[in-house]
């Protein structure tokens, strides 16, 4: 669980798939928002750990049991780049 102080920093967003992208150098990766709601994006594969299923996000701030995080692209499905998470999803 990440702590809650230190924000901005650097965190890992537990996904449900990740899998090739359209370019060599990324992956299509897929994940929830903190209201279940499902979203995708391309990201670059050094912000991607495949083989644990988790993508890097800057965590902006954590209460209670969800995370604001900033997104490394824009994600289909929220349309948007910063979104809630749940906070065990997230890990430093």
């Amino acid at each position: 669980m990440p702590s809650t102080n230190g924000f901005p920093s650097k965190g890992w967003l537990k996904c449900s798939d990740i899998s090739e992208g359209m370019f060599p150098n990324e992956y299509a990766v897929e994940s929830i928002t903190a209201d279940n709601a499902e979203f995708s994006l391309f990201a670059h594969k050094t912000l991607v750990n495949e083989k644990e299923k988790l993508l890097k996000v800057t965590i902006l701030d954590c209460r209670d049991d969800v995370c604001l995080v900033i997104l490394p692209n824009e994600a289909y499905g929220v349309f948007k780049n910063m979104i809630t998470v749940k906070i065990e999803n997230i890990s430093q």
